[in-house]
């Protein structure tokens, strides 16, 4: 609902994305997801590039039914999750068979204590990483053979998105509300999830990727449970740490602060700001305007409270 020149700027960027070198699947992924939305918000003139963003999407899916940054390289979680939430819509026949593929990739990548990790756990043998260090090689190895909340929360939106293996969904909702760090007095870390970190190359150099678990954990909970969760307390602890992470505003009417960080040692991405506002959006949804602020006041009440 922004003003039309900015739509349009937008809508221009996009398409331009599309064929930039180094456009790899994670962002036309994204692409896709963005087209879609303002699609759905009624943008004309779409049509071309979605369909591109779907035939790259279809011809890149991996053997094993899964997707990767590059094609061809160890499916992982949230790449296919991303690519199922792209295409999961469409109705032509190679669209959704791609889906069922991929369904069915999130379904085996499921681990025995019922969350996801970075990859199937067929394939947790790690790649070469002989060029890390210790640390960026322990990273490496714990996103690949360990549940992360991260990677459950993207496999369980796939599952709720395509009304499949619900017994799954609910197992991970079970396994993501264990994992969450219940919130201590006068600790502002604690009441959401860890920070899950991922580490990937970028122009032939490692760098690490921090997923903003406590956004996309709230939004899969949300998505399974609806309202129970909503007004349920592990729902408003976790709200609680996400309000804490905005980057306050300084002045008012300026233009400083409002941004998200990840952690409350992270900066304020723009990235992180779209998540966070997606999640509050997610867990808004299944309250009413006044009795969802009488909640939240009631429950930051009872926490000062408990502080005090």
């Amino acid at each position: 609902h922004t003003d039309e020149a900015l739509r349009n700027g937008v809508v221009g960027y996009l398409i331009d994305s599309l064929a930039a070198p180094g456009c790899n699947l994670r962002y036309c992924g994204w692409i896709a997801l963005a087209l879609n939305e303002l699609a759905s918000a009624g943008v004309d003139g779409l049509d071309d590039a979605r369909a591109k963003c779907a035939e790259r999407l279809v011809s890149d899916q991996n053997h094993d039914g899964g997707w990767s940054v590059v094609k061809d390289e160890t499916s992982i979680v949230p790449i296919t999750a991303l690519a199922i939430e792209a295409l999961w819509q469409r109705k032509d026949d190679e669209s959704q068979s791609a889906v069922r593929r991929g369904v069915d990739w999130i379904k085996d990548a499921c681990r025995p204590d019922g969350g996801w990790s970075l990859v199937r756990p067929a394939d947790d043998a790690a790649e070469n990483v002989e060029t890390l260090g210790p640390e960026a090689r322990q990273i490496v190895d714990r996103a690949r053979t360990r549940s992360n909340a991260a990677c459950t929360a993207y496999a369980m939106l796939a599952l709720v998105r395509t009304h499949t293996h619900h017994a799954h969904v609910e197992r991970a909702a079970g396994w993501l509300l264990d994992e969450r760090i219940k919130h201590v007095p006068g600790d502002r870390s604690t009441g959401g999830w860890e920070v899950f970190r991922e580490r990937g190359i970028r122009r032939a150099e490692w760098y690490t990727y921090r997923h903003f678990t406590t956004a996309w954990a709230l939004i899969a909970l949300c998505e399974a449970r609806g309202e129970a969760f909503a007004r349920s307390r592990d729902c408003l602890e976790a709200t609680h740490y996400l309000l804490q992470l905005q980057d306050p505003v300084i002045r008012p009417g300026s233009a400083d602060g409002g941004g998200w960080r990840t952690s409350l040692d992270g900066e304020p991405y723009t990235w992180a700001t779209v998540n966070a506002m997606a999640a509050l959006r997610a867990v808004g949804r299944h309250l009413a305007p006044t009795s969802g602020d009488r909640h939240l006041a009631a429950f930051r009440a009872e926490l000062a409270a408990s502080e005090a």
